[in-house]
C-alpha cells in the first residue's frame, strides 16, 4: 500500500512538471482544429485533468468551490476540494474507485408482492427496496392490484434511493398532474452559451396521469414507514407524500441526504458522480432535510403501548412500526384477542418476516444514493461541449 501512495506522488509529480508543455500544445491542437491525444486511463494527463474540469465546472452545485484555472490540480484534488461528503462518503468522485466498482443496486434485491393487511380489504402494503427500473417495472406491474384498495403503506425502510426518474414516475401514479412534491437548485448545460448554470429553487411537479388516486381524484390515505437508512430518493418520496397529500411518516428520522447525483459515463474512461442537485421539502414540515433527515410524525402513546404489549422485544420494531401505519390509517383495528386481534398479529408478523426474514441489521454494501444516470454520447453538441467549454468555462 505505502509502495502504491509512493508511485502515485511520482505520477503527479511528473504530471505537474509536464503540464506547461501539455497546455500549450493542447492550445494549440485547438487553434488548428486537431484532437487530443487518445485516453489511456491515466488520470495524470492533461486531458482526463481538463475533461473532468470541465464536467465539475459545468454540473457541479458547487462549483465555486474550485479556482478559476485548474492548474495543478488532479482530479482527485479536485474531488476533495469539491468537498461533497457526507456520512463517511464522498460523492464527488470517480465511481469506479468504490468498492464493488461503483454499482448502484445490489443484483440479490428482493421484490415482494403487495399484501393485503386487514379482513375487510381496506389497506395494503407495498415494500420498495430501491429506485431501480427494475422496482419501477414491479410497481407498475402491481398497479392495477395498489388502485383496489383506498388506503396504501410503502416501506422504504432501508431504501438507500436510486433512480431520480424512477422516484418521479412513482410519485406521478400517486399524486395528482402538475402537484408540486419538491423544491430543488440544480446545474444544467446551457448549450447554446456553452456554461453551466444554476436553476434556483424551483418545484419538480408530477408529469403522468396517475392511476392510484381514489375516485374522487384525491391521493390515497397513505402512510410511509421510513428509518435511518431511508435515503435520497426515498426521502424524495416521503417529503413528497407527506406535504403534497399529507402522508403518515411512520419509524424514525430519515438518512438525510438533500443531494443528488449526475453519473457520467464517458467513453473509455472512468465513470464520474458529480452533485448537481439540491433538495428539500416544499413545505416547513419537510423543509431543509439535507445532514438532518425528515422527522416521523408522532404516533400516541396508547398506539405504542398496544403495540409493546404485543410485540415486547427490541426485535420486533419492524413489525411494531408496521401496526403504527396501519393503526394510523385504519383506527379502528386492534390486537385485542376477542376482536380478531390474533389474527391481525399473525398477518403483519408473517409480512414482515417475508420482507427482511426476521433481521433488521443492515447490509454491509449500504450506502445512500440517488443519481441520473447520462452517457457522454448523449450529452448536448458532445463535440462543441469538448473542445469549447475545455478553454472557455466561466
Amino acid at each position: 500500500m505505502y509502495k502504491h501512495h509512493i508511485n502515485k506522488a511520482k505520477e503527479k509529480m511528473r504530471y505537474q512538471r509536464k503540464l506547461p508543455i501539455f497546455t500549450a500544445i493542447a492550445a494549440l491542437a485547438l487553434i488548428c482544429g486537431c484532437v487530443y491525444p487518445s485516453y489511456e486511463g491515466d488520470e495524470f494527463t492533461l486531458e482526463e485533468q481538463q475533461s473532468v474540469w470541465q464536467y465539475l465546472k459545468v454540473y457541479s452545485i458547487y462549483h465555486e468551490r474550485l479556482p478559476k484555472t485548474a492548474g495543478f490540480m488532479t482530479p482527485y484534488d479536485m474531488f476533495r476540494a469539491i468537498n461533497d461528503s457526507l456520512g463517511g462518503g464522498r460523492y464527488t468522485e470517480y465511481i469506479d474507485d468504490r468498492p464493488g466498482g461503483g454499482a448502484m443496486f445490489d443484483p440479490n434485491t428482493k421484490f415482494h408482492d403487495p399484501q393485503l393487511l386487514t379482513a375487510d380489504s381496506s389497506t395494503m402494503y407495498f415494500r420498495l427496496p430501491e429506485f431501480s427500473d427494475t422496482a419501477l417495472e414491479y410497481f407498475i406491474l402491481n398497479l392495477r392490484k395498489l388502485s383496489r384498495y383506498p388506503n396504501l403503506i410503502i416501506d422504504v425502510r432501508r431504501n438507500g434511493g436510486g433512480l431520480l426518474s424512477v422516484t418521479d414516475s412513482i410519485l406521478g401514479e400517486l399524486l395528482p398532474y402538475d402537484t408540486p412534491y419538491i423544491k430543488n437548485r440544480y446545474r444544467r448545460y446551457n448549450n447554446l452559451e456553452y456554461v453551466g448554470e444554476t436553476t434556483e429553487d424551483t418545484s419538480r411537479t408530477t408529469t403522468r396521469n396517475p392511476h392510484l388516486l381514489n375516485l374522487d381524484g384525491r391521493p390515497k390515505r397513505i402512510a410511509v414507514l421510513m428509518n435511518d437508512r431511508s435515503a435520497s430518493a426515498s426521502e424524495i418520496l416521503a417529503a413528497g407524500l407527506k406535504d403534497a397529500a399529507g402522508a403518515y411518516l411512520i419509524g424514525g428520522r430519515s438518512y438525510g441526504k438533500g443531494i443528488g447525483q449526475v453519473i457520467i459515463n464517458r467513453d473509455g474512461r472512468k465513470r464520474i458522480s458529480i452533485t448537481f442537485l439540491e433538495i428539500q421539502g416544499i413545505t416547513d414540515r419537510t423543509g431543509l432535510y439535507h445532514k438532518v433527515g425528515i422527522k416521523p410524525d408522532n404516533v400516541p402513546q396508547e398506539i405504542i403501548n398496544e403495540a409493546l404489549e404485543r410485540w415486547p422485544d427490541a426485535g420486533s420494531q419492524y413489525v411494531r412500526e408496521l401496526y403504527y401505519a396501519l393503526k394510523m390509517l385504519e383506527p379502528e383495528v386492534t390486537l385485542n384477542p376477542d376482536e380478531g386481534g390474533d389474527a391481525l398479529a399473525e398477518k403483519l408478523n408473517s409480512v414482515t418476516a417475508a420482507v427482511y426474514g426476521g433481521a433488521v441489521a443492515v447490509k454491509a454494501a449500504w450506502r445512500p444514493m440517488g443519481a441520473v444516470v447520462v452517457d457522454e454520447k448523449d450529452l448536448p453538441i458532445k463535440k462543441d461541449f469538448d473542445f469549447y467549454v475545455n478553454f472557455n468555462l466561466p
